[in-house]
């Protein structure tokens, strides 16, 4: 509630904004090692005080939390709430017995939030140090191992394999020390996403709800969850529940807007993520997501570059900012600004989720340049295993003629999918859709034209039945265009390019048009060849606007972070 400290809003518009009843207020006055915490309870519609006490303590972590817990109780009584059982061990706990470790903890936190290289890098270095301090503080452990996932996630600092390595052991020694802390089970659920144990890692996160159902944390990252294994209704209940116990948490107006959009909800995504910036104008996260938006489901190129810009402009050591940045202005065609954007991440040595090898395959193919692209594409394979890696480099096996090293790079990606998705040749599910269209080009490549046209055919079924594909999956229409070229439904397939382009199809579109092999049946269509030619002058024209915004200030330039 830091935003209400100097604040002269009324209580009733204070209650209204935070969607809220009654308002605790106070202040805290400190003099050595004494300390005045003074508070009252307020009805926010009326302003009336239901109830008010003044507590005179000396200054150690024993008694911050025992306060907090006379003050809870007696909230509860004015309110004439019953507490659980669970509530009272939860209030009678005493986290740490180290006034050090709690301020370290809460500063690790407060880093965590902030989603930049920088803070995630700041945060590990003070949970480690709230650890020393506290060699048995379960929520120390919890912040350390969310830390070691975010110096992947937004920094790009460590490889997901270390990630996951470091971040598993102090989220089991949380639970060992505290199995009633829903924290932990939310740092062992988040391990268990990046770790692709999606089972597991659902039922840790409905154990942090059920320890602990006014945690907006567990929801947060319960939605977060459900969204990457596509389940977005469910996932917009856990964040629109996060929301309403955590109105000023900017985060999970983030994540709210970011399920928005793939749930196709597009003005509700952009009213979340600007609400979110106005919250925390500073927070690189909000601006990348808007980006997604425009980039992603809008076709704006130019909107997500200048989004990204002002994202990189508050978290210069992001690789991952400056990856995707490349990866639009390859489609933008402005390969100048795409060189410059890899040679930095070289030169600084700073890598992200996106590897500056892909990125140079990408910038090689753009020319027709294959054989040198597919060097650096094997590479970035080695390094992580990623569907757009995936895509690029079947891409250019099929163009290089290495069909069985194809087939046998499908087969690895399967490999990894196996525990949650059955083989795309028995079933297609949406987050294999991708895998089963590149696995069907594979098979007709090599003259197994039967096994292809059966995993087509499932494809085609499963779009056509599908309730709703994802729009930033493919496009919604885009994956028809590859399964009719590919079936020689040169019709069809021109039918489908042209509602993809209209739904917005700009990123990734000079590989699927222009280099793919999967749509080169239909390359010669002369509709195909004006649809091309729709997006170059598309794309041409959004250029010219992002050079009219840096010619304004509107968009930051892409500057260098120093060594």
């Amino acid at each position: 509630m830091e935003r209400y400290r100097e604040t002269t809003k009324p209580m009733p518009q204070i209650g209204e904004e935070l969607g809220v009843a009654t308002i605790l207020e106070g202040g805290v006055q400190r003099a050595g090692d004494q300390v005045r915490i003074k508070v009252q309870l307020i009805e926010a519609a009326t302003d009336k005080h239901l109830w008010a006490e003044t507590y005179d303590r000396q200054l150690t972590v024993e008694n911050i939390f025992r306060v907090q817990e006379e003050i809870a109780r007696e909230v509860a009584r004015a309110l004439s709430v019953t507490l659980t059982a669970q509530d009272d061990n939860r209030l009678a706990k005493i986290p740490t017995t180290s006034l050090d470790a709690y301020r370290l903890y809460q500063l690790g936190r407060q880093e965590l939030n902030k989603r930049t290289v920088e803070s995630s890098e700041r945060a590990t270095e003070y949970f480690e140090r709230a650890i020393r301090a506290d060699p048995d503080y379960a929520q120390a452990y919890a912040g350390l191992s969310d830390a070691y996932i975010y110096q992947h996630k937004y920094g790009g600092v460590i490889s997901l394999k270390d990630a996951v390595s470091l971040a598993r052991p102090p989220a089991e020694r949380a639970i060992q020390l505290d199995p009633s802390l829903a924290e932990g089970y939310v740092a062992l659920g988040t391990v268990n996403l990046w770790s692709r144990q999606n089972v597991a890692a659902e039922s840790n996160f409905e154990t942090a709800i059920a320890l602990n159902p006014g945690l907006a944390l567990a929801r947060r990252h319960y939605g977060f969850f459900l969204y990457q294994i596509g389940r977005y209704d469910e996932a917009v209940i856990q964040l629109e529940e996060a929301a309403r116990l955590s109105p000023l948490d900017p985060l999970v107006h983030v994540y709210l807007g970011e399920v928005y959009g793939h749930a196709n909800r597009v003005q509700d995504a952009l009213a979340s993520l600007h609400h979110a910036l106005n919250l925390d104008p500073e927070n690189p996260l909000g601006y990348e997501v808007l980006g997604d938006i425009y980039g992603l489901l809008l076709g704006r190129l130019d909107e997500a570059v200048k989004w990204y810009s002002l994202a990189l402009q508050r978290d210069p050591s992001s690789a991952r900012l400056r990856g995707f940045l490349t990866a639009f202005y390859l489609d933008l065609g402005d390969l100048s600004t795409a060189r410059l954007l890899i040679e930095q991440q070289i030169d600084l040595a700073i890598h992200g989720i996106l590897p500056v090898e892909w990125q140079q395959s990408a910038l090689l193919m753009h020319s027709g340049q294959y054989e040198e692209a597919l060097v650096f594409a094997e590479e970035a394979w080695r390094q992580r295993q990623q569907g757009p890696i995936a895509n690029i480099l079947t891409t250019l096996y099929l163009l290089e003629g290495q069909y069985q090293r194809a087939l046998e790079l499908s087969d690895q990606r399967i490999k990894l999918y196996e525990e949650n998705f059955p083989r795309p040749e028995t079933k297609v599910k949406i987050k294999t859709l991708n895998s089963a269209i590149n696995r069907a080009a594979i098979l007709k490549s090599m003259g197994e034209n039967t096994r292809a046209q059966r995993l087509l055919n499932n494809c085609l079924e499963m779009l056509k039945t599908e309730s709703m594909v994802p729009p930033f999956y493919l496009y919604r229409s885009f994956p028809l265009v590859k399964v009719y070229a590919l079936l020689g439904d040169t019709q069809n397939a021109l039918v489908a390019m042209r509602e993809s382009i209209d739904e917005g199809k700009r990123t990734g579109w000079w590989i699927d048009f222009l280099h793919s092999p999967d749509t080169g049946s239909i390359r010669n269509e002369p509709k195909f060849q004006e649809m091309v030619e729709e997006i170059r002058a598309d794309m041409a024209a959004q250029l010219e606007n992002i050079r009219e915004m840096q010619r304004t200030g509107e968009i930051p330039p892409v500057l260098a972070v120093k060594h």
